[in-house]
């Protein structure tokens, strides 16, 4: 029961980082959020967790989405 626990805690602080960004007038705080926690995740000490497949492609295609809409932006 572990994993689920940390990966929704990281989906939290990733969320929560992004929403104090964007309040700071960061141009695109919720990638940088996100990508500041999964930077923290990775030099942790300890055990990384490790997504499921199916979750790991979902958020690879959502990702893809999230930066595609950022470039017709620009």
């Amino acid at each position: 029961m572990r994993r689920p626990r940390v990966i929704a805690g990281a989906a939290l602080a990733a969320c929560a980082l992004g929403e104090l960004l964007r309040l700071a007038g960061v141009p695109v705080a919720f990638l940088f959020g996100g990508m500041a926690v999964g930077f923290a995740l990775a030099v942790a000490p300890g055990e990384r967790p490790r997504l499921p497949r199916k979750l790991y492609a979902v958020a690879q295609a959502l990702l893809g989405a999230a930066i595609g809409s950022l470039a017709q932006h620009r």
